[in-house]
């Protein structure tokens, strides 16, 4: 309780919204596979996140040279 006041401008609401989210994406997922589809829906459900799928990749060279080639 002493904490809580001493650092008293965080909070944890962010982080228990996350947990939140993937609560009800693992309660309606039944239906996945596999463990690999289930975390590729929680990256997509979650943009803001550190761990957030980047879809701004750039290409590899093997794709970058099969595009030039046509």
């Amino acid at each position: 309780m002493i904490t809580s006041f001493k650092y008293g401008d965080y909070t944890n609401g962010p982080v228990e919204g996350t947990n939140n989210k993937i609560k009800v994406i693992k309660r309606t997922a039944y239906g996945f596979r596999n463990f690999f589809n289930f975390r590729a829906r929680i990256l997509l459900a979650l943009p803001s996140s550190y761990f957030a799928i980047n879809w701004k990749n750039k290409r590899t060279a093997h794709v970058q040279s099969q595009t030039r080639a046509v």
